[in-house]
């Protein structure tokens, strides 16, 4: 039988020439794997990048604060829904324990089909709405005293027109 010597870093070894061909059959066939599964993943990443958008709403949770006497009002400002979630809104501090009625409205006080829910202090909600069934749409939420305190109603906290 016939060795062949190879050269490495100041040594040498023998090599049976077999040795060689499996050698270099294995890394053939590591390399036409290792395209198969970059030609599979590239495209799937591809997709991914592109499909992320689509799912992602205004969800990015933005300050409001009010005052109301008796049975007044007061909005949030106007931000765009992106998809059809629930709105979001968190109230950190209603005074004098009072509650308010919180429910959503498109940009021209126009109807979207909310639900109403309750907010007092530390408290959080999710306001259902069909304001996205047409795709995007501006939208602000409302707040009302839910019975004529003998004081005002001053709150704050945050909101997003989009739960996710």
């Amino acid at each position: 039988m016939r060795f062949i010597t190879k050269k490495s870093m100041n040594s040498q070894r023998l090599v049976k020439p077999h040795q060689t061909d499996n050698r270099k059959r294995e890394r053939t066939t590591m390399n036409a794997l290792k395209r198969v599964l970059l030609g599979a993943f590239i495209p799937l990443l591809g997709m991914a990048c592109l499909a992320t958008p689509a799912f992602a709403g205004n969800a990015l949770s933005t300050s409001w604060s009010g005052y109301a006497k008796n049975w007044s009002t007061f909005d949030t400002p106007n931000r765009q829904k992106q998809n059809a979630s629930d709105s979001f809104v968190r109230a950190d501090n209603v005074s004098g324990n009072h509650t308010l009625r919180v429910w959503a409205l498109g940009y021209g006080n126009d109807d979207v089909g909310s639900g109403v829910r309750f907010l007092t202090s530390n408290t959080y909600a999710n306001v259902p709405n069909n304001a996205f069934k047409n795709g995007p749409k501006q939208i602000h939420l409302r707040m009302q005293n839910v019975e004529n305190y003998s004081s005002a109603t001053s709150a704050y906290g945050v909101w997003s027109p989009d739960s996710n």
